[in-house]
C-alpha cells in the first residue's frame, strides 16, 4: 500500500475522531444542543468512518477473532448498560493502525480547547450582561461554576485532560517552568469550579514530569511499576472493599470510613449496590429508588464517580480485567510520558467515571498505538521518547 493510500485512511480516521469528539464534548453543553435525530446522524457518521477504516486494515487470523469477540462484548455491554461510549472507544482503539497518534491527539485537543474557550467566553459575557441567569452549583456552601458545561466536575474533566494532551504533544521541548504554568491554568479555573479531582491529577502529573525530566533513575523503576500494575492494583483494592465490606472488623471499618470521607462518599454507593444486587460481569441497568435506607444511611441518589466501582457493580467487571491486561501488555513499550499519563489515568479513575470514554481520557489510545505497532507502515512504532 502506497503512502498516499495510507494518508487517505489516516484522514478518514481523523474525520471520524473529530466527529465523535465534537459530539461528546458538546453533549455536556448547556448552550448548544440538537434534536435526537441529528445526534444519531452524528454517531452514524462516526461509525461509517471507523468501519470503513477497519475494513481497510490488515490483520492476522488471531487479531480478527480477538477484535470480533471484543466488538461483540462491547456491543452487548452498551446495550445492557444503556451507555454507548464504550463502542466509540472500541473503534477509536482498533482503527489506529497506520495512524499517527500525535495527529489524533492534536485534532481532539484543538476541538476541545475551542469548545471550552467558547463556553468560558460565553460565561464572561453573561457575567457582564445577565449575571442573575448564570447557573451555579453549591457544595458545603461553596459556589461552583460549570461554565455552561453541565457541571463543574465535567468542565474540570475536559480542562484537565486537554492540558494533559498539551503536555503529551509538547513533552520533548516543554520545561519545568511551562509545566508549572499549565498547573497554574488549572488552579485558576479550580478557584471557580472547586473541583478537586482535576487539580490533584494535574499536580501529580506535573510532579512526575519534573522528576522524569530531572532524570531521577529511581523514579523510572517506580514509574514503570505504577504504569504496568497501577490500574490492576486499584481494581483489586476497590473490589476488596466492596465485596468484603460485610466482613470488616472494627479496624477495617475505621479505614473504610476514612477512605469514604476522603472520596466524598464514593465507596458507600458501591458497597450498597453490591450488597443489594451483587457484581455485574458484562453490564446491566439498575433502576434505583429515588431514596433508600441502607445500613444506617439514607441515600438520596446513587452516583458512581469511581470508575472501578462503577465497572464492578454496573458496567461490567470484565472490563477491569481487560484494561488491566492491556496496560500490563503495553507497560514496557510505552515512553516515560505515556507511562506518566497511564498512571494519571489510573488515579483519575478513582475519582471519576470517565475511564472508558477515550475522548476525555485519551491514554487508552496508547493501547491501539502499540497493538498495531508491528503492522504500522507510517508513524512512530519504537520505544523512544517523543
Amino acid at each position: 500500500m502506497n503512502d498516499n493510500r495510507l494518508s487517505y485512511y489516516e484522514k478518514i480516521y481523523l474525520i471520524g475522531i473529530s466527529i465523535i469528539t465534537f459530539k461528546i464534548t458538546l453533549d455536556s453543553s448547556a448552550i448548544i444542543s440538537w434534536p435526537g435525530a441529528i445526534d444519531n446522524l452524528i454517531i452514524a457518521a462516526y461509525l461509517v468512518c471507523m468501519i470503513y477504516k477497519v475494513l481497510h486494515q490488515t490483520y492476522s487470523p488471531y487479531t480478527i477473532v480477538l477484535y470480533a469477540l471484543l466488538g461483540v462484548l462491547c456491543l452487548y455491554t452498551c446495550k445492557s448498560a444503556d451507555n454507548f461510549y464504550l463502542v466509540f472507544t472500541y473503534f477509536a482503539i482498533i482503527c489506529l493502525q497506520n495512524v499517527d497518534i500525535k495527529k489524533v491527539i492534536k485534532t481532539t485537543f484543538t476541538i476541545k480547547v475551542s469548545i471550552l474557550a467558547f463556553h468560558v467566553v460565553y460565561f464572561l459575557i453573561m457575567y457582564v450582561v445577565a449575571r442573575g441567569s448564570i447557573p451555579y452549583f453549591y457544595r458545603n456552601g461553596v459556589r461552583r461554576v460549570s461554565f455552561y458545561m453541565g457541571h463543574p466536575n465535567t468542565f474540570t474533566a475536559f480542562l484537565c485532560w486537554v492540558c494533559l494532551e498539551y503536555i503529551y504533544l509538547n513533552y520533548k521541548k516543554i520545561n519545568w517552568k511551562q509545566l508549572i504554568a499549565v498547573w497554574g491554568v488549572n488552579y485558576i479555573f479550580y478557584m471557580f469550579t472547586n473541583s478537586n479531582t482535576g487539580l490533584i491529577t494535574m499536580t501529580m502529573t506535573i510532579f512526575f514530569a519534573i522528576l522524569d525530566k530531572a532524570k531521577v533513575k529511581a523514579f523510572n523503576k517506580l514509574l514503570y511499576f505504577m504504569a504496568k500494575y497501577g490500574f490492576a492494583f486499584c481494581s483489586i483494592f476497590f473490589a476488596y472493599i466492596v465485596i468484603f465490606f460485610r466482613s470488616f472488623g472494627q479496624g477495617m471499618m475505621t479505614v473504610y470510613n476514612l477512605l469514604n470521607d476522603f472520596f466524598t462518599g464514593r465507596l458507600l454507593y458501591g458497597v450498597c449496590t453490591y450488597d443489594m444486587y451483587g457484581l455485574s460481569w458484562l453490564g446491566r441497568t439498575i433502576q434505583f429508588p429515588p431514596k433508600q435506607f441502607w445500613n444506617g444511611y439514607w441515600i438520596d441518589k446513587m452516583v458512581f464517580d469511581n470508575s472501578y466501582i462503577w465497572m464492578l457493580v454496573l458496567y461490567g467487571t470484565v472490563y477491569l480485567f481487560i484494561i488491566s491486561a492491556l496496560f500490563f501488555y503495553i507497560g514496557k513499550k510505552t515512553t516515560n510520558i505515556e507511562k506518566i499519563l497511564i498512571v494519571a489515568y489510573a488515579f483519575y479513575a478513582i475519582m471519576e467515571s470517565y475511564a472508558i470514554n477515550v475522548v476525555i481520557c485519551f491514554p487508552l489510545l496508547f493501547v491501539g498505538k502499540y497493538m498495531h505497532a508491528k503492522r504500522n507502515v507510517i508513524g512512530y512504532t519504537g520505544n523512544e521518547e517523543e
